[in-house]
């Protein structure tokens, strides 16, 4: 049973910018990711086709993308608020955007997931139900109903929307679970320790503009941090 306050652990972040289809990509994806190389050193090129490249940092936790309808940056665990991370994302978008001569944009989201970890499924279940009760979201509909087959469903996810006329925020909070891979000569001793599934919930915020925006408008950085702020002080404790 968990005592205290719920521990979130951040563990992935995305931004995610779309305009228009520029197909310029095809003639500049070769020194584009040239250059970004060349501006941040520790990136490899994991691959390129006539849609997109991805170029990604050696150790696997970064991922830069720019193609013909989109550039994203995906990051792993807690790198992405790290504040050299921000300026590199920063100037990721804003070279893609000159290298392709994009002018506005028709989406501009950032997506941050957390993570709890439980002993069990059953606990799990039980924060989501609590979380669900202590902030009026209700209680499973098809405990009402006498049917054995639908009254016995356990409530595995639960998702809401807000929006006004600049943002939109998506927050999904769902019970999930890893099968744990265990590998190498201690595997038979090992796995008598270690259990063989990861139980977990995880919370989602995906906040995104509305509006199509002018490219002279788009601050990333700025973007990422009144986000981060939004999140931890607003919404995260919400869910603790």
């Amino acid at each position: 049973m968990r005592v205290g306050k719920m521990k979130w652990i951040k563990s992935t972040s995305l931004v995610q910018i779309k305009y228009p289809d520029r197909y310029r990509y095809l003639d500049i994806a070769g020194e584009t990711s040239d250059a970004v190389v060349e501006k941040f050193g520790d990136l490899v090129l994991e691959r390129a086709d006539p849609q997109e490249a991805i170029l990604q940092t050696n150790d696997g936790l970064v991922r830069y993308i720019f193609g013909v309808s989109n550039a994203r940056v995906h990051a792993e665990i807690e790198k992405d608020w790290h504040r050299e991370f921000n300026d590199n994302t920063e100037f990721f978008f804003d070279f893609v955007f000159k290298q392709l001569k994009v002018s506005y944009v028709n989406f501009f989201g950032n997506r941050t997931k957390y993570i709890a970890h439980f002993p069990d499924r059953e606990e799990a279940h039980s924060e989501l139900r609590k979380i669900a009760e202590r902030n009026d979201l209700g209680t499973p509909l098809l405990e009402k109903i006498s049917d054995d087959r639908l009254a016995n469903q356990k409530l595995d996810s639960f998702r809401f929307q807000f929006s006004d006329e600049n943002l939109n925020i998506d927050v999904t909070l769902s019970v999930a679970k890893r099968e744990l891979q265990i590998k190498g000569p201690s595997l038979f001793m090992l796995k008598e320790e270690i259990p063989s599934e990861e139980h977990y919930l995880t919370l989602d915020f995906d906040i995104r503009t509305i509006k199509t925006l002018p490219v002279d408008q788009v601050d990333v950085q700025k973007f990422m941090e009144s986000n981060h702020k939004l999140i931890s002080t607003r919404l995260l404790p919400l869910f603790e």
